[in-house]
């Protein structure tokens, strides 16, 4: 029973900071230059930052961060499961297929 505690927490927890990662960066993406039509109209009056720099410096540190930290969540995703396969019953092969299919999904 606390296994099962253990594991719905921290599936409960990584599935609100993926979310809450996903929507930050989508707001990021979105308003990253004001007025937000200069997104796709440079020659409009206004700045932008981050994803909408012409500044090829502002530009890659912000694209770094995104790939660092949607790594870094895939890579948690995929370990989540991993201490609980253990504790299922399962055959041999059973448990090594399933394992085998976990680790196609990461490919």
């Amino acid at each position: 029973m606390q296994q099962s505690r253990v594991a719905r927490w921290s599936a409960l927890t990584l599935l609100g900071v993926v979310t809450a990662w996903g929507i930050g960066f989508f707001f990021l993406a979105l308003l990253s230059c004001r007025p937000i039509a200069k997104n796709w109209d440079y020659s409009l009056p206004g700045t932008c930052a981050a994803w909408g720099s012409k500044d090829p410096q502002v530009f890659f540190v912000s694209w770094v961060s995104h790939s660092a930290t949607n790594m870094f969540l895939d890579v948690a995703v995929f370990i989540l499961p991993a201490p609980f396969l253990k504790g299922l019953r399962l055959g041999g092969k059973s448990r090594k297929g399933l394992m085998a299919l976990f680790c196609m999904g990461a490919v």
